[in-house]
């Protein structure tokens, strides 16, 4: 599989993505995982969306911050 190579039913998942967390804090949350992926020079993908969410869902310090993960984590596999 090529790395890097531009590919827009990825791009409109991400997007379809983006535009169905709703609540205040999901934004948030995502704007912060986002931000933190784009820093880290990685290129923004399901794959990777996916990997640092279930990251940040075991590091989730109280029950609110968990269902957030949860919820961001299922809007993936949602179609």
């Amino acid at each position: 599989m090529q790395q890097g190579a531009y590919n827009p039913s990825i791009n409109s998942s991400v997007a379809d993505f983006m535009s169905a967390v709703s609540e205040p804090s999901e934004q948030e949350a995502m704007g912060k995982v986002v931000r933190d992926l784009l820093n880290d020079g990685q290129r923004l993908s399901r794959r990777t969306l996916c990997t640092r969410l279930l990251s940040q869902l075991d590091r989730a310090s109280c029950k609110k911050e968990q269902a957030i993960y949860q919820t961001l984590v299922g809007y993936l596999f949602v179609r």
